[in-house]
């Protein structure tokens, strides 16, 4: 997953990437009109700030 922030009085973006296993973790619901949800641990996140210098 990919998330970004904007912050216009800094002049900066924060960029975010999650990451983490493609094995599921723990399924729910899937019985009548419940959709099934599937869980995936997030592990790792990097961030990174970029900075406009004008």
């Amino acid at each position: 997953m990919i998330t970004y922030q904007l912050q216009p009085i800094d002049k900066q973006i924060i960029f975010r990437v999650y990451s983490g296993k493609h094995e599921a973790l723990n399924k729910t619901g899937g019985q009548k009109n419940v959709p099934v949800v599937t869980t995936y641990p997030m592990n790792v996140v990097q961030e990174a700030y970029l900075n406009k210098n004008r």
